[in-house]
Protein backbone atom coordinates (compact mmCIF):
# COMPACT_ATOMS: atom_id res chain seq x y z
CA UNK A 1 0.00 0.00 0.00
CA UNK A 2 1.53 3.56 -0.69
CA UNK A 3 3.03 5.36 2.31
CA UNK A 4 0.81 8.24 3.38
CA UNK A 5 1.99 11.72 5.02
CA UNK A 6 0.29 13.28 7.97
CA UNK A 7 0.49 16.99 7.68
CA UNK A 8 -0.32 18.26 10.97
CA UNK A 9 -0.69 22.18 9.47
CA UNK A 10 -0.89 24.68 12.07
CA UNK A 11 -2.69 27.53 11.48
CA UNK A 12 -3.11 30.67 13.21
CA UNK A 13 -5.18 30.00 16.47
CA UNK A 14 -7.85 32.16 18.54
CA UNK A 15 -8.07 33.01 21.73
CA UNK A 16 -4.88 32.37 24.21
CA UNK A 17 -3.19 30.13 21.52
CA UNK A 18 0.49 30.84 20.96
CA UNK A 19 0.75 30.05 17.78
CA UNK A 20 3.47 31.82 15.85
CA UNK A 21 5.13 33.51 18.71
CA UNK A 22 8.63 33.54 19.05
CA UNK A 23 11.82 35.63 18.14
CA UNK A 24 13.69 35.54 15.33
CA UNK A 25 15.66 37.52 12.89
CA UNK A 26 17.08 37.47 9.07
CA UNK A 27 18.37 39.50 7.01
CA UNK A 28 21.75 40.63 4.27
CA UNK A 29 21.18 41.43 0.91
CA UNK A 30 18.82 40.85 -1.86
CA UNK A 31 17.59 41.69 -5.81
CA UNK A 32 14.45 41.03 -7.05
CA UNK A 33 14.38 42.17 -11.02
CA UNK A 34 11.01 44.06 -11.65
CA UNK A 35 9.82 43.53 -8.06
CA UNK A 36 7.45 46.15 -8.38
CA UNK A 37 5.96 45.79 -12.08
CA UNK A 38 8.65 47.90 -13.59
CA UNK A 39 11.24 48.59 -10.84
CA UNK A 40 13.80 46.44 -9.67
CA UNK A 41 14.95 45.90 -5.71
CA UNK A 42 18.50 45.86 -6.52
CA UNK A 43 20.52 44.33 -9.17
CA UNK A 44 22.41 40.84 -9.48
CA UNK A 45 25.58 43.05 -9.16
CA UNK A 46 24.36 45.71 -6.81
CA UNK A 47 22.07 43.49 -4.14
CA UNK A 48 19.88 45.62 -1.96
CA UNK A 49 19.88 45.76 1.80
CA UNK A 50 16.81 43.40 2.99
CA UNK A 51 15.39 42.80 6.77
CA UNK A 52 12.65 40.79 6.76
CA UNK A 53 11.77 41.61 10.19
CA UNK A 54 9.76 38.33 11.00
CA UNK A 55 7.16 38.49 13.90
CA UNK A 56 5.37 35.14 12.64
CA UNK A 57 7.05 31.69 13.30
CA UNK A 58 5.21 28.68 12.56
CA UNK A 59 6.18 24.92 12.35
CA UNK A 60 4.00 21.97 10.22
CA UNK A 61 5.61 18.72 11.20
CA UNK A 62 4.66 15.97 8.85
CA UNK A 63 4.50 12.29 10.01
CA UNK A 64 5.33 9.77 8.29
CA UNK A 65 2.84 6.35 8.94
CA UNK A 66 4.13 3.81 6.85
CA UNK A 67 5.58 0.87 7.75
CA UNK A 68 9.15 0.37 8.56
CA UNK A 69 11.56 3.07 9.23
CA UNK A 70 9.83 6.81 9.57
CA UNK A 71 10.83 9.97 7.14
CA UNK A 72 9.50 11.92 9.50
CA UNK A 73 9.64 15.87 7.85
CA UNK A 74 9.37 19.64 9.70
CA UNK A 75 8.30 22.58 7.96
CA UNK A 76 9.94 25.78 9.60
CA UNK A 77 8.19 29.21 8.75
CA UNK A 78 9.44 32.61 9.49
CA UNK A 79 7.05 35.34 8.22
CA UNK A 80 7.13 38.91 8.12
CA UNK A 81 3.47 39.03 9.22
CA UNK A 82 0.69 36.75 10.11
CA UNK A 83 -1.00 37.54 6.56
CA UNK A 84 -1.74 35.13 4.10
CA UNK A 85 1.37 33.48 2.16
CA UNK A 86 -0.04 35.19 -0.90
CA UNK A 87 1.02 38.49 0.64
CA UNK A 88 3.56 37.71 2.84
CA UNK A 89 7.27 37.46 2.77
CA UNK A 90 8.19 33.93 3.62
CA UNK A 91 11.28 32.28 4.90
CA UNK A 92 10.62 28.52 4.85
CA UNK A 93 13.06 25.35 5.89
CA UNK A 94 12.36 22.35 4.84
CA UNK A 95 14.02 19.61 7.23
CA UNK A 96 13.24 16.27 5.08
CA UNK A 97 14.08 13.68 7.40
CA UNK A 98 14.25 14.95 10.56
CA UNK A 99 16.08 11.93 11.95
CA UNK A 100 19.13 12.76 10.17
CA UNK A 101 19.22 16.31 11.48
CA UNK A 102 18.69 15.46 15.02
CA UNK A 103 21.29 12.95 14.90
CA UNK A 104 23.65 15.61 13.85
CA UNK A 105 22.62 17.36 16.33
CA UNK A 106 22.84 14.99 18.92
CA UNK A 107 26.51 14.66 18.05
CA UNK A 108 27.35 11.17 19.79
CA UNK A 109 30.69 9.66 18.60
CA UNK A 110 31.91 5.93 19.23
CA UNK A 111 35.73 5.43 20.53
CA UNK A 112 37.30 2.24 19.50
CA UNK A 113 39.98 0.17 21.20
CA UNK A 114 42.50 2.10 19.42
CA UNK A 115 41.54 5.43 20.31
CA UNK A 116 39.85 5.92 16.97
CA UNK A 117 36.51 8.50 17.24
CA UNK A 118 34.00 7.59 14.73
CA UNK A 119 30.98 10.35 14.48
CA UNK A 120 27.68 8.88 14.66
CA UNK A 121 26.50 11.13 11.78
CA UNK A 122 26.74 12.17 8.28
CA UNK A 123 29.81 13.86 8.45
CA UNK A 124 29.26 15.23 4.47
CA UNK A 125 26.25 17.33 5.95
CA UNK A 126 27.25 17.61 9.54
CA UNK A 127 30.30 19.16 11.37
CA UNK A 128 31.10 19.31 14.74
CA UNK A 129 33.12 22.94 15.53
CA UNK A 130 33.58 24.83 18.68
CA UNK A 131 30.01 26.37 18.69
CA UNK A 132 28.50 22.68 18.88
CA UNK A 133 26.84 21.26 15.34
CA UNK A 134 26.76 22.64 12.01
CA UNK A 135 23.98 21.36 9.76
CA UNK A 136 24.70 21.76 5.53
CA UNK A 137 21.89 23.25 3.91
CA UNK A 138 21.30 23.50 -0.07
CA UNK A 139 19.39 21.11 -2.66
CA UNK A 140 18.99 17.75 -2.22
CA UNK A 141 20.56 18.01 1.11
CA UNK A 142 18.44 17.53 4.78
CA UNK A 143 17.91 20.68 5.19
CA UNK A 144 16.08 22.92 2.26
CA UNK A 145 15.36 26.27 2.28
CA UNK A 146 13.11 28.71 -0.15
CA UNK A 147 12.31 32.36 0.49
CA UNK A 148 9.33 33.79 -1.41
CA UNK A 149 9.37 37.58 -1.31
CA UNK A 150 5.71 37.82 -2.42
CA UNK A 151 4.71 41.11 0.32
CA UNK A 152 7.74 43.24 -0.99
CA UNK A 153 7.49 42.05 -4.70
CA UNK A 154 3.69 41.65 -5.37
CA UNK A 155 3.80 38.57 -7.30
CA UNK A 156 0.72 40.22 -9.83
CA UNK A 157 2.08 41.39 -13.21
CA UNK A 158 -0.16 42.57 -16.53
CA UNK A 159 0.60 38.72 -17.85
CA UNK A 160 -0.63 37.15 -15.14
CA UNK A 161 1.05 35.62 -11.85
CA UNK A 162 4.24 35.77 -11.42
CA UNK A 163 6.57 34.03 -8.20
CA UNK A 164 9.86 34.38 -7.67
CA UNK A 165 11.13 31.39 -5.52
CA UNK A 166 14.58 32.19 -4.13
CA UNK A 167 16.54 28.76 -3.02
CA UNK A 168 19.48 28.46 -1.09
CA UNK A 169 22.17 26.26 -1.96
CA UNK A 170 26.04 25.36 -1.33
CA UNK A 171 28.88 23.67 -2.95
CA UNK A 172 31.22 20.71 -1.22
CA UNK A 173 33.42 21.96 1.20
CA UNK A 174 35.43 20.59 4.21
CA UNK A 175 34.62 21.34 8.24
CA UNK A 176 31.81 23.05 7.95
CA UNK A 177 32.23 25.81 4.89
CA UNK A 178 29.74 25.73 3.21
CA UNK A 179 27.83 28.53 1.92
CA UNK A 180 24.45 27.85 3.41
CA UNK A 181 23.96 26.33 6.77
CA UNK A 182 22.59 26.62 10.15
CA UNK A 183 23.41 25.77 13.60
CA UNK A 184 20.42 24.41 16.03
CA UNK A 185 20.69 24.82 19.55
CA UNK A 186 17.64 23.13 20.26
CA UNK A 187 15.32 20.36 17.93
CA UNK A 188 12.95 19.37 20.32
CA UNK A 189 14.94 16.43 22.48
CA UNK A 190 17.68 15.78 20.62
CA UNK A 191 20.60 17.71 22.31
CA UNK A 192 22.03 16.38 25.03
CA UNK A 193 24.44 19.38 26.33
CA UNK A 194 25.13 17.96 29.85
CA UNK A 195 26.14 14.62 28.35
CA UNK A 196 29.56 13.74 26.79
CA UNK A 197 29.15 12.74 23.29
CA UNK A 198 30.74 9.72 24.00
CA UNK A 199 28.03 9.05 26.64
CA UNK A 200 24.72 10.25 24.48
CA UNK A 201 22.27 7.63 23.19
CA UNK A 202 21.64 6.59 19.67
CA UNK A 203 18.84 8.82 18.25
CA UNK A 204 15.61 6.82 17.29
CA UNK A 205 15.76 6.47 13.80
CA UNK A 206 11.90 7.34 13.90
CA UNK A 207 12.73 10.84 15.49
CA UNK A 208 9.73 13.31 15.55
CA UNK A 209 9.45 17.09 16.73
CA UNK A 210 6.45 17.17 19.60
CA UNK A 211 4.13 19.91 19.85
CA UNK A 212 5.26 21.98 23.59
CA UNK A 213 9.57 21.53 22.30
CA UNK A 214 11.65 23.86 21.38
CA UNK A 215 12.81 24.95 17.94
CA UNK A 216 16.37 27.15 18.13
CA UNK A 217 18.59 28.41 15.81
CA UNK A 218 21.67 29.97 17.23
CA UNK A 219 22.58 30.84 13.79
CA UNK A 220 22.48 30.63 10.31
CA UNK A 221 23.37 31.73 7.06
CA UNK A 222 22.04 31.14 3.89
CA UNK A 223 23.45 31.82 -0.22
CA UNK A 224 20.02 32.49 -2.22
CA UNK A 225 19.76 32.01 -6.35
CA UNK A 226 16.70 31.85 -8.26
CA UNK A 227 14.95 28.37 -8.44
CA UNK A 228 14.20 28.63 -11.93
CA UNK A 229 17.95 28.59 -12.49
CA UNK A 230 18.76 25.61 -10.81
CA UNK A 231 16.17 23.48 -11.92
CA UNK A 232 17.34 23.84 -15.38
CA UNK A 233 21.05 23.27 -14.29
CA UNK A 234 19.56 20.15 -12.65
CA UNK A 235 17.56 19.10 -15.99
CA UNK A 236 20.88 20.12 -18.15
CA UNK A 237 19.09 23.36 -19.76
CA UNK A 238 20.73 26.22 -20.51
CA UNK A 239 20.16 28.35 -17.25
CA UNK A 240 18.23 31.48 -17.62
CA UNK A 241 19.46 35.20 -16.39
CA UNK A 242 18.20 35.13 -12.45
CA UNK A 243 15.12 37.12 -11.30
CA UNK A 244 16.26 36.70 -7.45
CA UNK A 245 18.74 36.03 -5.19
CA UNK A 246 21.16 37.06 -2.40
CA UNK A 247 22.09 36.43 0.84
CA UNK A 248 20.64 36.20 4.39
CA UNK A 249 22.27 35.60 7.73
CA UNK A 250 19.65 35.28 11.25
CA UNK A 251 18.41 33.07 13.61
CA UNK A 252 15.44 32.30 15.64
CA UNK A 253 13.81 30.74 18.74
CA UNK A 254 10.31 29.41 19.28
CA UNK A 255 8.14 26.53 20.66
CA UNK A 256 6.13 24.53 18.50
CA UNK A 257 2.64 24.81 19.34
CA UNK A 258 -0.76 23.00 18.18
CA UNK A 259 -3.12 25.83 16.18
CA UNK A 260 -6.67 25.06 15.71
CA UNK A 261 -7.10 22.50 13.18
CA UNK A 262 -4.88 19.76 10.96
CA UNK A 263 -5.37 18.75 7.82
CA UNK A 264 -5.02 15.46 6.12
CA UNK A 265 -2.42 15.20 2.65
CA UNK A 266 -2.70 12.10 0.90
Amino acid sequence: MKSRLVALVIWLGVGGCRVGTGAGAASGKLFVQDCKLTTDYGTLSDPAPFDLRPVFFVGEPIEDISSGQKSNRLIIRLERSGKLLELNDVLSFDIVQAYSVARCIRGKVTTAADGKTTANYDEKTCFWGPNGPRLRVGVDQPIRVNFVPRGTCPPHTPEGVRNVIATAVSTEAAEGAWESWIEFEDFGLAAQPGVARAQRPDIDPNFKLDYGQRLHARAFKLLLNDDRVLKAIKRGDQPPEPEVGGALDGWFDFDLERGQGAQTFP
